[in-house]
C-alpha cells in the first residue's frame, strides 16, 4: 500500500484524523517518509487517472485513461 487519501468536510477533523492515522501506522512499525506527505487542503486532485472534485462531490475518469 502506497497511498492513503483522507477526505472530510471539516478541516480540523481532517487534521486530527491525519495525525491519528500517522500515529497508528507508526505504532505498527511502519516507516513513513515525511518528505512524501501531502498535508494540504485540495479541492481538486488527480489519483490513478481519476479526477476528484471534493467541493462538488464528483469524480470522473481522465480522458486519456478512459479511452484505453
Amino acid at each position: 500500500m502506497d497511498d492513503i487519501i483522507l477526505i472530510h468536510l471539516s478541516k480540523d477533523t481532517l487534521k486530527q484524523t491525519t495525525l491519528d492515522v500517522i500515529r497508528f501506522l507508526q505504532n505498527l512499525s511502519w516507516r513513513l517518509s515525511p518528505n512524501k506527505r501531502v498535508l494540504i487542503l485540495k479541492m481538486t486532485f488527480q489519483y490513478l487517472g481519476w479526477q476528484f472534485q471534493t467541493e462538488e462531490e464528483r469524480c470522473r475518469i481522465n480522458q486519456k485513461h478512459g479511452s484505453k
